[in-house]
């Protein structure tokens, strides 16, 4: 009776390493694993961050950060501390902190920034605008580092920025912060105040009226559109403070209401109500109403050797500031 003789046996390394197409990571991952624990953590780390001198340490930094990538890193965490400076009318400043946490583990994140505007929105599907998403935001930048800066921006307009981190393990979750750009302005000019497109910005002033407000080295001008029933002066309740400054009609409908950019002198200022057919009204719509102009005499005054130090950059705090960085001065 013949016997099948069985077939040599397979070796159990072979067993594994034809089962499991991972165990190689493995081995490789517990090894440097070890030797991180047994001092040579500088080598390592080297190796890691891809200061590389040589053809062979370099693939072996590229095989390291792989199979840390894949086996430890996580996708990135939210980008942190984000703030918008030097605001201007066509451009800001930002800066942020970057998720850093895994940077043993995996390559530094790569930083998408996306805005979001009204003019933006309107530009969309026309030759040459921006690509935007779905909900309208389109890229502004893409890059590694966490502090640049953003051009190109429209004056007195309000944005959304959206910032997010990506790594090997795809991208984190986006941030998103709003913010306004300044008004343009000329040589000694101010700014204008429309509710319906401003009121929403901020609680600190309040009021219905729409107004334009200029100034020179000693004086800011405002003119304040009044509504209809308003003839006289005594339709009117004005309440000028060194820092506060209200405007309300005797029926109650408030005008203007808030703190001032800045002190102001009550007993030097003054204030009268304008004819619309003036040529500096602010009769914008044609709407036949009158005109309150108030003469607000600065506490601070410019002087020749220091011009433009003590300029009001707004009007009421709350309300568009405006930006005095890219003015042509005659």
């Amino acid at each position: 009776m013949e016997t099948n003789e069985s077939s040599e046996p397979q070796s159990i390394l072979g067993a594994v390493l034809g089962s499991s197409p991972i165990f190689l990571s493995l081995v490789f991952a517990t090894l440097t694993t070890l030797l991180w624990q047994k001092g040579f953590r500088k080598g390592f780390k080297f190796a890691l961050r891809a200061q590389t001198d040589g053809p062979v340490t370099n693939f072996f930094a590229m095989l390291s950060r792989v199979v840390l990538e894949q086996l430890f890193a996580q996708p990135p965490k939210a980008p942190t501390k984000i703030r918008v400076s030097r605001v201007g009318a066509h451009a800001v400043d930002l800066t942020f902190k970057g998720d850093l946490s895994q940077s043993k583990f995996v390559t530094l994140p790569t930083y998408e920034v996306r805005l979001r505007g009204r003019e933006i929105l309107a530009e969309l599907g026309r030759p040459g605008a921006p690509q935007a998403d779905e909900e309208g935001f389109w890229r502004k930048a893409y890059g590694r580092t966490t502090s640049l800066r953003l051009k190109d921006l429209f004056d007195d307009e309000e944005y959304i920025l959206r910032v997010r981190a990506i790594n090997g393990k795809g991208p984190g979750p986006w941030v998103e912060v709003p913010f306004y750009t300044r008004q343009e302005v000329t040589p000694f000019s101010g700014g204008t105040y429309l509710p319906e497109k401003h009121g929403k910005r901020s609680n600190e002033a309040v009021g219905s009226a729409v107004y334009a407000w200029s100034q020179d080295y000693g004086t800011v001008v405002a003119r304040v559109e009044l509504p209809r029933e308003v003839r006289k002066a005594k339709d009117l309740r004005i309440d000028i403070q060194p820092r506060s400054l209200e405007v309300e009609c005797r029926s109650g409908q408030m005008l203007l209401a808030g703190e001032l950019y800045a002190a102001v002198r009550p007993d030097e200022s003054t204030w009268e109500i304008e004819d619309p057919s003036s040529s500096t009204a602010v009769d914008a719509e044609g709407n036949g109403g009158m005109n309150l102009v108030l003469y607000l005499d600065k506490v601070k005054k410019d002087e020749p050797s220091k011009r433009d130090k003590f300029n009001w950059i707004g009007f009421l705090k709350g309300h568009p500031m405006v930006d005095f960085n890219h003015v042509a001065r005659p």
